[in-house]
């Protein structure tokens, strides 16, 4: 008798522990959506971007600031999706370096020749981002990040705030040095030479 009842007892508190219910699993955040941008290729139109892409003309026009306009350039980054931080400084960068090449030109921004804040001006433009002409009033915007902290993006100034360039991330720059160079990617100048790291506003 006293087998039985261990017996039935037994498969009883199985039955219950088989029917709690199972602690509940702890959600991790999402991870931030990725940048949708996409580079203009030869041949494309604004009409076939937004066709292929499941979007429409107009909407591209808002995120990318074309006004009613529907000229595009091979090379350009446009934004498909809401315009996020991400895509933005992917434009930026992405514009940055399709200057690498083309000569330094004191007083200058684009499209052919460059002085340094006229080229982190213009890339940043091309995200939909305004900023000051000189170095000494766009080092003015945003917040001072420090070295360790820095991101995709971000102003590097240098000779007491007279030079600007533009981080890309990896440690590298573009930079449009002086004049007789041309604008080049190179390494993060070192801390020593660098008076801020400005983050601009989201």
């Amino acid at each position: 008798m006293a087998s039985a009842w261990l017996k039935a007892s037994t498969m009883l508190t199985a039955a219950v522990v088989g029917l709690a219910p199972a602690a509940a699993a702890r959600a991790e955040p999402a991870p931030p959506p990725a940048a949708q941008t996409v580079l203009v290729q030869a041949g494309d139109t604004l009409w076939g971007l937004a066709r292929r892409n499941g979007t429409t003309v107009a909407e591209l026009q808002r995120l990318n600031h074309l006004g009613t306009s529907t000229l595009i350039r091979i090379g350009q980054t446009l934004i498909l999706s809401e315009s996020s931080r991400a895509a933005r400084v992917a434009v930026a960068v992405a514009y940055a370096k399709a200057q690498i090449g083309k000569p330094y030109r004191f007083a200058t921004a684009g499209p052919e020749t460059f002085d340094c804040s006229g080229l982190v001006m213009r890339a940043w433009q091309a995200a939909g981002v305004r900023l000051p002409r000189v170095t000494y009033d766009q080092i003015k915007v945003g917040r001072r990040v420090t070295r360790d902290q820095l991101e995709a993006g971000d102003l590097v100034f240098t000779n007491n705030g007279g030079h600007v360039m533009l981080y890309i991330g990896d440690g590298q720059v573009v930079n449009a040095g002086h004049t007789g160079v041309t604008v080049s990617q190179q390494p993060l100048p070192r801390t020593e030479r660098v008076v801020a790291f400005v983050r601009l506003p989201d």
